[in-house]
């Protein structure tokens, strides 16, 4: 749960004052929302296996699903308001007790499975915490609780305020659960007199070193012809001009400005590392900055157990700019325990961070000028020339059987490219599925398959199944040795690509893809953290992608570390109503197949698609105690321009 520390405030506004936004005044009437919710019986129900029992409510639109603790459905509420709003009161009332005796204990939810490429065979982990299923107290332990965030409403800055409620709550020890008849949830507020207004003087900032600002000049003429207003900072005026404790901290403060006097919606950082030969990925645990153009904020989350990232690249800290602390809207720092270590958790340290994006970032990581220029002229290139629709309307999707699960026969890496298909019906899909091997249908994901169906053109590509920084490969249908798999696709086959000015979006599921710290000897000598297991790699997978000239993509987005994703299927985890694998339901497979789904609700600027995305996940999963959940959203990294009109901005052909 998000939990405020006096700290915040060091008892004096001079603090909050400099990090604050500008409070508006309020109206001083309180206004109050209230809604009433009944209940019928909860259905009760054994698991396949006859081990645990799944309890089940109609009424529900979400689950707990910490691992190891009771899979009990919730509601989870979701309230906007203007920013500034003042929320008085929050308050739950149950009543009309209901007992039910049940014969089997609830079962516990599963581990989050990495993504990536291991020799040993991967198994769904449904251990019981022992502390909650051997207790006498209620699961969970309070009734409610809410969080209060500053996101963005389309381009709009709002409050969030996300409620969970819990209906259903569970004795373990004696196996019993108490429901309730109904709710009634009522909350008190006050609006602001008048919203915050910024001023609308540019759409889009452009951040980047001074020699990268010659090469970008033809983009900003472009964006402004297209009526994106464009503007140039340089992060030599950020670091004498905004105070920080890092580089990385004067870039986030002078976004706030930007916000906040210019009325920016988009930021794009245009610069990676200085070298794809050797360079120093990172400085100190917190950043990268030495050997960067646009140094990176390194988030210090660490996984339980063997496998974890020793800290990895988050640039969702650029475009997370606020947080609401004892109702006043901050700067939200990434230290809320103020120990100067960045978006902590580890054991006990603990950074409570608002993750809601307030502006889109995205960003170019090129390492030199001749990037600069091949990703300014293929930005233009591609909003300036309308899209065929001969090419756009092809998505590519590529998959295969990623994980063993002996409970299932899920094929988890087709099931997610199907239900991305599933959102885009007006799109010709280009199957290659690892089971077509098996069944003669079509392609099989093959390094040929791979890059012919990608040198033909498409408007998407989904790969989902698992990665590394110099490689994206899969599994055979139920054979899980990596001594034999379908190849997959290595940067190694990226100079072939042909697609040339038929660029698609891609996505990649899998650990690691999208891990832009990498350089040729970095790979070499630092084996363990640089997960490519000793294969030289000089760019990331995603990376090459966008950049290459001649083809490629257009942007790319993936993991910045490893990614996650379940395996079975346990119950509706995402609370929409539809019980399915629990792959699409959460981790990395329901951030995937999200993207799509905003894509078809009309959303056509990539960052704000890839922003949809972020708060659509954080609405169904909010930031409170799964640090998996959090990770997934922190290292989802957009390779490319925030501010891209996807298919161009001329009318398109039916």
């Amino acid at each position: 749960m998000k939990k405020i520390f006096p700290i915040f405030l060091i008892g004096t506004l001079l603090l909050i004052g400099f990090n604050a936004l500008a409070q508006p005044e309020l109206d001083n009437r309180i206004s109050e929302k209230r809604e009433i919710i009944s209940f019928s019986n909860p259905v009760i129900k054994e698991t396949e296996d006859r081990i645990y029992t799944i309890v089940e409510l109609n009424e529900s639109n979400s689950v707990l699903t910490n691992a190891g603790e009771p899979i009990l459905p919730i509601i989870c509420k979701k309230y906007v308001f203007p920013l500034g709003t003042k929320i008085k009161n929050v308050n739950v009332i149950f009543s009309g007790e209901r007992r039910f005796f049940l014969t089997k204990k609830i079962t516990p939810a599963s581990s989050p499975v990495p993504i990536l490429p291991n020799k040993n065979i991967e198994q769904k982990d449904l251990l019981e915490k022992k502390t909650v299923y051997t207790s006498n107290k209620s699961f969970p332990s309070k009734k409610f609780e809410y969080n209060i965030y500053s996101g963005l409403n389309e381009t709009n800055h709002v409050l969030i305020l996300i409620l969970r409620c819990f209906p259903i709550r569970y004795i373990p020890n004696n196996n019993t659960i108490y429901t309730a008849e109904t709710m009634d949830i009522r909350l008190t507020y006050i609006l602001p007199k008048n919203p915050v207004n910024y001023p609308n003087k540019f759409d889009l900032v452009i951040i980047t070193p001074q020699q990268f600002s010659h090469q970008l000049q033809p983009l900003i003429k472009h964006k402004n012809q297209h009526g994106i207003n464009t503007t140039l900072k340089t992060t030599d005026e950020i670091y004498k001009e905004y105070f920080g404790r890092d580089n990385p901290e004067k870039i986030k403060y002078y976004i706030k400005h930007a916000i906040e006097e210019l009325g920016v919606k988009y930021v794009l950082l245009v610069g990676g590392l200085k070298s794809s030969i050797w360079a120093k990925p990172r400085d100190d645990r917190n950043q990268g900055n030495k050997d960067w153009y646009i140094p990176v904020r390194y988030s210090n989350l660490c996984e339980d157990g063997s496998i974890y990232d020793p800290g990895f690249i988050s640039d969702l800290y650029y475009a997370d700019i606020y947080k609401v602390v004892e109702n006043y809207t901050v700067f939200d720092d990434w230290d809320s325990n103020r120990n100067n270590i960045f978006g902590e958790w580890n054991g006990k340290n603990i950074d409570y961070i608002d993750l809601y994006p307030d502006v889109y970032v995205g960003r170019l990581a090129c390492r030199n000028s001749l990037e600069v220029k091949t990703m300014v002229n293929k930005i233009i290139k591609y909003e300036y020339t309308s899209a065929d629709p001969s090419w756009f309307k092809k998505i590519i999707v590529i998959g295969g059987d990623s994980h063993y699960d002996p409970e299932t026969d899920f094929v988890e890496g087709e099931m997610v490219c199907d239900k991305a298909l599933s959102y885009l019906p007006d799109f010709i899909p280009i199957k290659i599925y690892a089971s077509n091997r098996d069944n003669n249908k079509g392609l099989t994901p093959t390094p040929k398959n791979i890059s012919r169906q990608i040198s033909k053109g498409a408007g998407f590509v989904l790969f989902d199944g698992h990665g590394n920084p110099g490689s994206w490969n899969t599994h055979w249908y139920g054979e899980y040795s990596w001594d034999n798999t379908p190849g997959g696709i290595s940067i190694t086959r990226f100079p072939i690509l042909s697609n040339r000015e038929k660029l698609p979006i891609i996505l990649v599921g899998g650990c690691h893809n999208s891990q832009f710290n990498v350089t040729l000897f970095s790979t070499l000598f630092k084996k363990p953290f640089m997960w490519t297991y000793g294969v030289p790699v000089p760019e990331c997978f995603s990376w090459w992608l966008t950049r290459k000239i001649g083809g490629g993509s257009i942007a790319s987005i993936g993991s910045t570390g490893l990614g996650y994703g379940y395996v079975g299927n346990n119950s509706d985890i995402d609370g929409n109503g539809v019980d399915e694998p629990d792959n699409i339901e959460g981790l990395g497979g329901y951030i995937e197949t999200t993207f799509f789904k905003k894509y078809s609700e009309g959303i056509n600027i990539l960052g704000e698609v890839w922003g949809a995305t972020i708060i659509n996940y954080l609405d169904a999963f909010p930031p409170t105690e799964d640090k998996i959940q959090i990770k997934c959203i922190q290292e989802w990294a957009l390779l490319g321009d925030p501010s891209l009109k996807i298919g161009g901005y001329q009318e398109q052909n039916a």
